[in-house]
């Protein structure tokens, strides 16, 4: 239990510099069941057993953090024109499952906004 909490504190340090709105949403107490909270970069280093995270990036952002964690993407989805694109790192711990394949990074662009989960958007977008 203590090195999931690890994992999952040092996931909000390693996203940080990412998430330029100020703010992220973090989803706990059973993913898309759960209760969601917005909390500041100020409040980042308080949560503790979160089921995700997600915050808003720019393009430049958004290619950066691909880069930086060596994600690959695994599949990806249009719908009414919302682009979801499902991506793996080996560098973060977390995972679901789109299509059988294990997946981290979850990015929606919709309405000329990129919104990321790690490891996935657990509410609206």
């Amino acid at each position: 239990m203590f090195k999931i909490i690890l994992s999952f504190l040092l996931s909000a340090f390693l996203f940080y510099p990412f998430y330029n709105s100020g703010e992220l949403t973090v989803c706990t107490g059973g993913k898309s069941q759960g209760e969601f909270n917005v909390v500041s970069k100020k409040e980042v280093d308080k949560i503790i057993g979160f089921d995700g995270l997600s915050f808003s990036l720019s393009e430049s952002e958004l290619e950066s953090l691909i880069s930086r964690y060596r994600a690959s993407m695994i599949c990806s989805d249009t719908v009414d024109g919302v682009e979801c694109f499902y991506y793996y790192s080996p560098s973060i711990s977390k995972i679901e499952v789109v299509r059988g394949k294990k997946v981290n990074v979850h990015v929606v662009k919709a309405n000329g906004k990129i919104t990321v989960g790690i490891p996935f958007i657990y509410y609206g977008y």
